[in-house]
């Protein structure tokens, strides 16, 4: 609660220059208020000032906490930093593995023309490029993008089912012991052919009516 009190008196009552309190009012640094052309302060804010800056009334422990919360601060700026350069460094060996993932989802997606919008804006591509290609609006684009993401993101457990499949397959053809090991040229003609047998089983839809297929 405010507890009003002329310029004067405070000065008298906290021992401190009229004029030091009428520029931290000015600052408003301290509440104050003009009552009949009298200068009015309010004596509770001039403690929370006071507590806050003068720094000779704190004890060496309650400084030592601030100081240690400050370090903690810093050092989890730190370490955010540190995992946003590694991540940075990491780009250009992720990029690969990003584009296959990518490419893989594509193949779920049996409308050409949105195949092509969703392999090109998450390959990178600017929406204003695509959409100039593919005579659209930015906007249409943009749209058109987010709502196959919203339905790929809705059926995450089919698409980890036909991932598992393929892998299967894929490793199965190429008797790997160790995945990680397979030479990426026996990949390859696996993938094209379960590409291949994806396409032939679902079934395209029209330009205007778009749907994904599991």
């Amino acid at each position: 609660m405010a507890n009003w009190i002329t310029l004067k008196q405070l000065s008298e009552k906290r021992g401190i220059a009229e004029s030091d309190l009428r520029t931290w009012a000015n600052l408003g640094y301290i509440a104050s208020s003009r009552i009949e052309n009298v200068l009015m302060i309010d004596d509770e804010s001039l403690t929370q000032y006071l507590d806050v800056h003068q720094t000779k009334d704190l004890g060496e422990n309650y400084l030592e906490k601030i100081i240690k919360e400050k370090e903690l601060e810093r050092e989890v700026l730190l370490s955010q930093c540190d995992d946003e350069l590694f991540l940075l460094k990491t780009q250009k060996l992720h990029q690969p593995l990003f584009h296959i993932l990518i490419q893989e989802l594509g193949q779920l997606i049996t409308d050409d023309h949105e195949r092509e919008i969703f392999l090109s804006v998450s390959g990178g591509e600017p929406i204003a490029r695509v959409a100039k290609r593919n005579k659209m609006t930015y906007a249409r684009v943009a749209t058109c993008y987010s709502s196959i993401l919203r339905t790929l993101g809705e059926h995450k457990g089919r698409i980890a089912t036909f991932r598992s499949r393929t892998m299967e397959l894929m490793f199965d053809k190429c008797n790997a012991v160790t995945p990680v090991n397979t030479p990426l040229s026996n990949l390859v003609g696996a993938h094209a052919y379960n590409v291949l047998s994806l396409s032939a089983k679902t079934e395209t839809s029209s330009c205007h009516q778009r749907s994904l297929h599991w």
